[in-house]
């Protein structure tokens, strides 16, 4: 099974952030949770994916916690 579109992980990952208020900050956990739904199986597609802002790969096990 192919991993889901883009545009249906992008617009899973904007229902998740206004379901808990549109809260700022957790875009990446909401577009990991999004893929986690989505995804094969619904297990992460572990993608290496690259971050916009700084062009370095970001792999879902290297997020950082929220405090």
């Amino acid at each position: 099974m192919q991993n889901p579109p883009f545009e249906d992980v992008a617009r899973r990952a904007y229902e998740l952030f206004i379901s808990r208020g549109a809260e700022h900050g957790r875009d990446l956990d909401d577009w990991l949770e999004a893929e986690r739904e989505l995804g094969t199986n619904g297990k992460p597609s572990g993608r290496v994916r690259t971050s916009s802002s700084t062009g370095h790969s970001v792999k879902p096990a290297a997020r950082r916690k929220s405090h």
